[in-house]
């Protein structure tokens, strides 16, 4: 180890880690990371689907789509017991994702029995 000096063989244990452009000193982590799920929200197409009045059917009931997928799961979970004899749970997710868009066809025609 001669010819090392100590300051450089520990230097390794000062380095800084760089921050960020857009990070200023002494911000809450909390406050950026809102700030960048704001903004992820705004630039997301799929949001600019809640901003048009949603469709309705003819008996006033609200139209709904594949995008509904985890608002409309108790009610799915539901049907696919009752209509179906299937276990959301014992299901992989592609086959619930299929059943789902039955379940979505038949609510949107309003042929859902108990409805």
């Amino acid at each position: 180890m001669a010819g090392h000096s100590k300051t450089s063989r520990h230097s390794h244990r000062h380095r800084h880690r760089s921050r960020s452009p857009d990070r200023r000193h002494g911000e809450n982590d909390a406050v950026l990371r809102a700030e960048r799920r704001h903004r992820h929200r705004h630039n997301n197409p799929r949001s600019s689907r809640s901003l048009s009045p949603p469709r309705q059917r003819p008996d006033g009931v609200e139209e709904v789509s594949a995008d509904d997928y985890f608002r409309l799961n108790p009610q799915f979970r539901l049907w696919l017991k009752k209509e179906k004899g299937k276990y959301f749970d014992e299901l992989p997710s592609d086959k619930n994702r299929r059943y789902f868009g039955r379940f979505v066809d038949l609510w949107n025609k309003g042929q859902l029995k108990g409805e």
